[in-house]
């Protein structure tokens, strides 16, 4: 069950940097630009490493 939370949270954090990244997106000077994407990259590779995680657990769980 810790499994199952920790990956969640890891997922959670995927999100939220992508969103934050969107929102600096938004803000739209060139520095903040390239802090955007930078974040949003990162944040759907971690967002996606969560789910991956969360899968493989819940089969884990459901075996």
């Amino acid at each position: 069950m810790k499994k199952l939370i920790c990956y969640a949270v890891i997922t959670l954090v995927g999100v939220q940097a992508l969103l934050a990244g969107f929102l600096l997106d938004n803000l739209g000077s060139a520095r903040t630009v390239g802090y955007a994407w930078g974040a949003m990259i990162l944040g759907a590779v971690i967002a996606i490493v969560g789910v991956y995680l969360l899968w493989t657990a819940g089969e884990e769980n459901i075996r």
